[in-house]
């Protein structure tokens, strides 16, 4: 259960929809943090300023109640190629991700 403004959302066991998901890049001076667009047919992409490295991105994802991420998202990730990404819904229900990085023009 979460307040959204004024309306009341419920996520029950099975949900294993993103709410929302942000890459950082490596550099600790730079805590600027980008927003994924997520796709219905599952793809996240992030536009990225050209100076951040694909290939090491802090990922923080908002997921449902119970539900976890596979593989971790601890860590920096590789993005420099697609990233596929499972989120587990607490009833076991699983949705697959693909997150896409580029930079502008790419």
């Amino acid at each position: 259960l979460r307040l959204v403004g004024s309306e009341m959302c419920i996520r029950d066991s099975s949900d294993c929809d993103i709410i929302s998901i942000m890459v950082r890049a490596n550099s600790p001076e730079d805590g600027t943090t980008y927003d994924g667009v997520i796709s219905e047919n599952g793809n996240i992409t992030f536009e990225l300023p050209a100076k951040v490295k694909l290939s090491e991105l802090y990922i923080t994802a908002n997921l449902p109640v119970a539900a976890f991420a596979y593989p971790s998202l601890t860590g920096a990730k590789d993005l420099s190629t697609p990233f596929k990404l499972t989120i587990v819904a607490g009833d076991g229900t699983q949705k697959e991700y693909t997150l896409i990085a580029k930079h502008p023009n790419n």
